[in-house]
């Protein structure tokens, strides 16, 4: 009979409203939910909200250490790159592949990001510009630094330039003091997507610029 009326008052404590809109926006978000709840049931109140830290901390390593790569495309008329999946009317420049990953690059990740740009390169028939747009990547560590120093030496070997774009004042500076600014060209504030393009066809492909 307690264990009813314990049931009875969580339920009555959830939000159904909140869960509903949790679900319709992410799936995970509403498992991760869903468990802790399960867990305040099983183990009680302060031990099933402790679980569900802890499987809420779990789900954001999973989430890093597993990071989704977008390709970018300038969206029309504008100086904005997006993912071009979300839109096929994007302009694509030939010979350059524009990435991003919606994460911190740190230990956990660094080396699968590698892979997974080395691997796009490969799928591409034609590659002389990789650009890493770093504005959903605020945060990196001494070995997501050191990684694109050595990704720099890598597309190098293979005669492409690798650049970095939308570098927070963090990310530019933990690229200096590892001095791996040095290797993927000096990064500013003002060093976006657009001015990197723009720099690249000026001095690469002059002839080719149209205005």
């Amino acid at each position: 009979m307690m264990g009813v009326l314990i049931i009875v008052a969580v339920v009555g404590i959830i939000d159904v409203r909140e869960l509903h809109r949790i679900r319709m926006i992410s799936q995970s978000g509403f498992l991760v939910s869903m468990i802790s709840f399960g867990c305040v049931l099983t183990f009680g109140v302060l031990e099933g909200i402790l679980i569900g830290v802890g499987i809420s901390f779990l789900y954001i390593l999973y989430r890093i250490a597993t990071p989704e790569m977008s390709t970018l495309g300038r969206v029309p008329e504008t100086d904005d790159f997006k993912d071009v999946e979300r839109n096929d009317e994007f302009i694509m420049y030939p010979g350059v592949v524009i990435l991003r990953f919606d994460t911190p690059i740190l230990f956990a990740n660094a080396h699968t990001i590698k892979h997974m740009i080395i691997e796009k390169v490969r799928e591409e028939k034609f590659v002389e510009l990789v650009i890493l747009d770093m504005e959903t990547s605020p945060i990196i560590d001494v070995t997501a630094s050191d990684m694109l120093g050595e990704l720099d030496d890598t597309l190098l070997q293979k005669d492409i330039m690798f650049r970095i774009a939308n570098a927070s004042g963090e990310v530019r500076d933990v690229l200096r003091s590892t001095y791996s600014d040095d290797r993927v060209g000096h990064i500013h504030a003002t060093t976006t997507v657009n001015y990197v393009i723009d720099h690249w066809l000026k001095v690469n492909h002059d002839d080719d610029i149209e205005e």
